[in-house]
């Protein structure tokens, strides 16, 4: 069985380079295209990973990973932002407790080592309860 990724990214084109790129690399790629379909997804999928970028509509990544840490079943999957901005954006991310944050300038390759350490099974007690 395959691990699952839970991509959330508005940008059409790099989700689908990037979800084609951890396909092949045999990984389950759920694609959400904001936040809260993202936290949808989430809910009904149980990944084993997230990748999330920071600027998005409706919820941004910051407010997503705020609702992944409210929940027991949630709180411990690694979380891991990818943003196109600067160094002060990575330590935000780190500063309220993401996992990593990567940029997406970085080639797909990079990204997958940097994910490798983090990718484990995660088990959801009870999906979304305190």
């Amino acid at each position: 069985m395959s691990q699952k990724i839970l991509l959330i990214e508005n940008d059409n084109v790099f989700r689908w380079r990037l979800l084609h790129f951890l396909e092949e690399h045999n990984y389950q790629i759920l694609e959400a295209e904001d936040g809260t379909v993202g936290l949808k997804l989430a809910r009904i999928h149980h990944p084993n990973l997230v990748l999330s970028e920071i600027n998005l509509p409706c919820l941004n990544g910051y407010d997503v990973f705020k609702q992944f840490q409210k929940y027991k079943a949630t709180a411990s999957i690694p979380f891991i932002f990818l943003t196109n901005r600067d160094e002060s954006e990575y330590m935000s991310a780190l500063k309220v407790g993401a996992t990593d944050c990567l940029s997406k300038a970085l080639p797909f390759n990079q990204v997958l080592e940097r994910l490798l350490p983090h990718l484990k099974s995660v088990r959801f007690t009870d999906s979304f309860t305190k």
